[in-house]
């Protein structure tokens, strides 16, 4: 059995090439749209999801990064947020105070703007987000962005 607390450095970078994975199976066994993909990721899978993006798919429309980090366990996106092209959308909480300050860093060196929402008054991080009481719902942003962002069908 493995654990992720065996990993090395090297395991989780190679963890986009589990996202390539799920990108193929959603294509050929769920007939999903190529043109319209966005992928998302949280803590360290926010890490892997943009470097998946940016270095190894740019027909990616859309990265969402859910308290992301400069590096975790050597899965780093200081230089890779700069090589990704498309529309980047990053969110964190005030409380979670090293991936909010991460996000403002990765925010600032691409100037997404408005696409970064730090929730205060909250410390979850990650997919922990989903269940608290955010304001507006994580979840609501997420699906207002994406119909926004991505291209028409």
């Amino acid at each position: 059995t493995a654990s992720y607390q065996s990993f090395t450095e090297n395991d989780f970078n190679k963890m986009t090439l589990d996202v390539k994975s799920a990108k193929q199976f959603l294509i050929e066994q769920k007939n999903a749209n190529p043109d319209r993909m966005a992928v998302i990721g949280a803590s360290i899978g926010a890490n892997i999801a943009l470097n998946y993006a940016a270095t190894l798919d740019p027909t990616i429309k859309i990265v969402i990064l859910l308290s992301p980090g400069l590096n975790y366990r050597g899965v780093a996106t200081s230089d890779t947020i700069t090589k990704y092209k498309n529309p980047i959308y990053i969110a964190a909480t005030e409380g979670d105070s090293e991936s909010a300050k991460d996000s403002q860093t990765l925010c600032a060196k691409i100037n997404c703007g408005e696409n970064l929402k730090i929730y205060s008054g909250s410390n979850s991080h990650g997919t922990n987000m989903f269940s608290e009481s955010l304001n507006p719902p994580l979840q609501d942003l997420i699906m207002s962005w994406l119909s926004s962002s991505l291209p028409p069908m």
